[in-house]
């Protein structure tokens, strides 16, 4: 590609899978408790080396197959008569508007717009007003729907009047209204959140986003519905969600249980939710994941550009990254357990990967 290659170490995949560690000194407990220091060593499970205490495991083979968190189309009813359409029109109408920014945004009006420049910002709506890191603002300034754009390289705690608290991951855009309705609490997202709804049997709450619905009364899962990717997931920490789709008439999961959906195959499975939810934890969690998607997602969560050789999605991979840690240092520890090299494009300010 006429650049010039960052190799670290290789490591030899050739004729059998191999399982390679990183040890970015991070201690995956069950309570994720993150150190600061950051390290990194190789090594082949099958020899000596694996005896030293690793905490990033990352399985590699070259199998074509790839398993990932994928998604699914969630409806109690029809879009039409279960769900006002407003809030989806008004998503559609104003993405085209939306400035390319590296701040977050809260839009409140169309002349009264916030930027929050914290990487990690805190937004609460109460009965009179809405009180970010910085100020407070009269809900009456405000029109109907807002708006909460979160860019690349940033996260946001949304907390609604009713008591529903929303994780909001980096690159995700939601919009609701400044007071629900007294039937019904309705909220659009076009990214990833993590949702601890309060409990009000009389209003049910839905979460949708360009393909799917999701309803419940009381409940706690994680959404993953970015437009500009294929695949979508809701993963189920506690509580009970009802699934329809063109292919699955109704399904109900219970707590610990990810309903998937990806190039027209949609199944229901057991997951980690613990790790289906880490990053709001600063933690990003993978298991058995195209290495394509990891680089996008990675791309993402840092806020950096990143172009990568199509071959890398015939690769697996799991493990745990600290999000704390910069993108170069994750990056180069990738090097070390995946047949990969990168080098930085200073000209498109673009990390490119290749397959070694």
């Amino acid at each position: 590609m006429g650049m010039n290659k960052k190799t670290i170490k290789d490591v030899d995949l050739k004729g059998k899978k191999v399982f390679c560690r990183v040890d970015y000194n991070v201690p995956f407990d069950e309570n994720m408790n993150i150190t600061n220091d950051t390290r990194i060593q190789a090594t082949n499970i099958n020899k000596e080396k694996a005896k030293r205490k690793n905490y990033f495991l990352i399985g590699l083979s070259s199998a074509a197959s790839v398993a990932i968190l994928v998604g699914c189309f969630f409806l109690l009813k029809s879009y039409s008569s279960v769900l006002d359409p407003d809030i989806a029109t008004f998503a559609v109408n104003t993405k085209a508007d939306l400035p390319l920014t590296e701040e977050t945004l809260l839009i409140l009006a169309e002349d009264n717009v916030v930027s929050l420049k914290e990487k990690e910002t805190e937004i609460t709506y109460d009965s009179v007003e809405i009180k970010t890191n910085q100020e407070s603002i009269q809900k009456e300034k405000s029109a109907a729907y807002n708006q909460l754009v979160i860019p690349r390289g940033k996260r946001s705690v949304l907390t609604f009047a009713d008591g529903s608290k929303v994780w909001v991951n980096a690159g995700t855009r939601v919009i609701y209204p400044v007071e629900f309705e007294k039937d019904k609490r309705e909220i659009y997202v076009d990214g990833e959140i993590y949702i601890e709804v309060a409990r009000d049997e009389n209003r049910p709450f839905y979460v949708r986003t360009k393909d799917m619905n999701v309803r419940v009364l009381g409940t706690k899962f994680n959404v993953t519905a970015y437009e500009s990717e294929a695949i979508r997931s809701v993963v189920l920490a506690q509580g009970c969600v009802q699934v329809e789709t063109a292919r699955t008439p109704k399904a109900i999961l219970a707590p610990n249980q990810m309903f998937s959906s990806a190039d027209g195959k949609e199944n229901i499975s057991q997951v980690d939710v613990e790790q289906a939810i880490s990053w709001i934890n600063g933690l990003y969690c993978f298991q058995s994941a195209d290495l394509g998607i990891v680089l996008q997602r990675l791309s993402t969560y840092y806020g950096v550009n990143v172009e990568f050789d199509p071959a890398l999605s015939k690769i697996k991979c799991s493990g745990k990254i600290d999000l704390k840690d910069n993108f170069e240092t994750v990056i180069n520890g990738l090097t070390f357990v995946a047949p990969i090299s990168y080098a930085y494009d200073e000209q498109y300010k673009t990390y490119r990967v290749v397959k070694k």
